[in-house]
């Protein structure tokens, strides 16, 4: 069973332990020129069963790392933002004005260290606003600045 493209020819072989592929260039009968490549394959499929186990993955969980952490409890919830360590400073004293270099993210947390992000419901009881980066600059400016 071979199939011949100009100077290659090449086999394959189905057996138990998987699937072969023999490349050969050249003429097979001389000794000149020829150069041997053995592919193996192993395919095992499994059948699928319904009792698969499901991963849950949770879609409210953003994890960070090197973070500051800014607090701020507002209505009787702690709101948190990821912040860099050496911007929140410069952002309170005005030397930082632009808000994408002191957040990490425009996200508001309940718990920055669990990734668990604040309900929206809850942003909008606290503050009045759906608006992340606007609620992100109240705690920014307002709230107590911790460094991990």
């Amino acid at each position: 069973m071979g199939n011949e493209m100009s100077d290659f020819t090449w086999k394959k072989r189905d057996d138990s332990d998987g699937l072969t592929l023999q490349l050969t260039h050249g003429n097979p009968e001389s000794r000149a020129r020829k150069i041997n490549i053995t592919l193996r394959f192993d395919i095992s499929v499994s059948p699928l069963t319904s009792t698969m186990s499901r991963i849950n993955t949770p879609t409210n969980q953003k994890l960070l790392t090197n973070v500051a952490v800014v607090r701020w409890k507002r209505g009787g919830r702690r709101f948190e933002i990821a912040c860099y360590k050496n911007k929140v400073l410069s952002w309170r004293q005005g030397i930082e004005k632009d808000l994408d270099e002191v957040l990490q993210s425009h996200t508001v947390f309940v718990n920055v260290s669990k990734g668990q992000v604040a309900k929206k419901e809850d942003l909008a009881s606290a503050f009045g606003t759906h608006d992340q980066t606007e609620i992100c600059k109240m705690i920014l400016s307002k709230g107590d600045l911790q460094v991990t």
